[in-house]
């Protein structure tokens, strides 16, 4: 991994902190491989807050949800799965609105 995905996931870890997940936010597509690759892992205690991840597309850039969607289409099967998964446990909703747009592709 390289070294600001390994720090992003120590600081959500640690202290829930979703910015530094989002370093680029002009280019907000380039934030994509990261946070598909942090919403896979097990978080832990935190695994309630692993959809939290999401709130700044969800919240600040809403345009790019379809090229989201596109990126998380383009995962191989398993990592799709293991992403919905960890967003559903926490955000069943926000996990099956995901699957419907992914249907729809």
């Amino acid at each position: 991994w390289p070294g600001d995905w390994r720090d992003a996931a120590i600081a959500f870890r640690a202290e829930g902190r979703v910015d530094r997940a989002w370093l680029d936010e002009r280019e907000v597509a380039s934030n994509f491989p990261r946070v598909l690759a942090l919403l896979e892992l097990g978080h832990g205690d935190r695994w309630r807050e692993v959809p939290d991840l999401l709130n700044p597309l969800f919240v600040r850039h809403r345009e790019t949800i379809p090229a989201f969607v596109d990126a998380l289409s383009g995962l191989p099967a398993e990592r799709r799965e293991r992403v919905l998964a960890a967003i559903s446990a926490a955000r069943p909703d926000t996990a099956e609105a995901l699957k419907v747009m992914l249907a729809s592709r």
